[in-house]
């Protein structure tokens, strides 16, 4: 934001010095004001002293936190977090979340959320743990973005830090893994094969998941006379947003364990776009 209106809330004359000379170090392009009561118009709201919904609250024993505090905020503001899952297994939702991550236009994080992480070995890295790390940390991978491991129910924590040091997040979770992560998400990519099965999975994630903006994906991941677009979406009664065709290039380059890259791909061409629409 170049202009930020940050409006003090605090009644009591004592505290409102202490409240003020917190923001002697403010960015220049903040406008920083004191009230008693809250101001009809603000950016963002501290309160010192009292309550206030949405509010960020001022402590006294930590006056300069609270420059950070309101720092966070703006971040929180600009990032993207996307969540990939899968309507039924083998549907290419590990895949599709990897070649999203590597296609954003900002730093990017890739979380796995799984017993057995696999995203590692796909990238020809050291062998996955059979059980992620209480205390991993996002690491750089190749393909230009970093990556972290969690298992479902991993501390909140490991998630958080993630999400706070990165200004896109892409998270790779199964359908049984999307509790307690769908409410930190922006919006979902639900990935389904053509097929009436993959259909009844996907109906499932949606019904158990409906405050999320989901993108439907049909990735086509072998030859075949599966279902069509159209009676896939009378199946799921939802638009399908997108096709992916089946690819040998998707095929060869996760047998070298690296991802695809080609600018002639059709596959790869297609997962831009929807990188695209979901930032926009």
């Amino acid at each position: 934001m170049d202009r930020l209106q940050v409006a003090i809330v605090c009644p009591a004359d004592e505290a409102r010095m202490t409240v003020a000379k917190a923001f002697d170090r403010a960015p220049a392009g903040w406008e920083v004001r004191l009230h008693r009561e809250v101001p009809v118009e603000a950016d963002v709201v501290v309160a010192a002293g009292v309550d206030v919904d949405g509010a960020i609250v001022f402590d006294p024993a930590e006056p300069h936190r609270v420059i950070a505090d309101i720092q966070g905020w703006i971040e929180r503001l600009s990032r993207r977090v996307f969540v990939v899952t899968s309507a039924s297994g083998g549907s290419g939702a590990t895949t599709l979340a990897l070649h999203l991550a590597a296609s954003g236009s900002e730093p990017t994080c890739l979380v796995e959320v799984n017993d057995r992480p696999q995203v590692a070995l796909r990238l020809g890295l050291v062998a996955a743990p059979e059980s992620p790390a209480e205390d991993a940390i996002p690491v750089p991978v190749p393909g230009g973005f970093k990556l972290i491991s969690l298992a479902p129910g991993a501390s909140a924590s490991i998630l958080e830090r993630a999400l706070v040091t990165t200004p896109r997040v892409v998270i790779d979770a199964p359908p049984d893994a999307l509790s307690g992560v769908v409410e930190r998400c922006d919006a979902g990519v639900l990935v389904m094969q053509p097929t009436v099965t993959s259909a009844a999975g996907a109906i499932r994630v949606l019904d158990e998941h409906p405050d999320l903006p989901w993108a439907l994906v049909s990735n086509r991941v072998g030859p075949g006379g599966e279902t069509s677009r159209a009676e896939l979406q009378r199946a799921v009664g939802r638009r399908v947003t997108m096709e992916l065709p089946c690819s040998r290039a998707v095929r060869d380059a996760e047998g070298d364990k690296r991802l695809v890259t080609a600018p002639w791909s059709r596959w790869r061409t297609k997962v831009l776009r929807l990188a695209g629409a979901l930032e926009a």
